[in-house]
């Protein structure tokens, strides 16, 4: 199980809030995606990608979960 993540720091011009996205592969099949506006305003682009690493390790998991559900 791969999981890729990315952010966009301060991307909204209105709000300032960071825009974070990633998806999740096993063997080259992308199994699902996400892309959604940060929750709080970073005041960096290393904590833009901090918040974006946290999101895609809890998808990570739950997919993870998902997967040993159906063994």
């Amino acid at each position: 199980l791969e999981v890729w993540v990315d952010s966009d720091w301060a991307s909204d011009v209105r709000t300032r809030r960071s825009t974070s996205g990633g998806f999740a592969m096993l063997s080259g099949a992308v199994l699902t995606t996400w892309a959604k506006t940060q929750s709080s305003v970073s005041l960096s682009t290393c904590e833009a990608e901090f918040y974006a690493i946290a999101h895609g390790i809890s998808e990570g998991i739950l997919v993870q979960n998902i997967l040993k559900e159906l063994k």
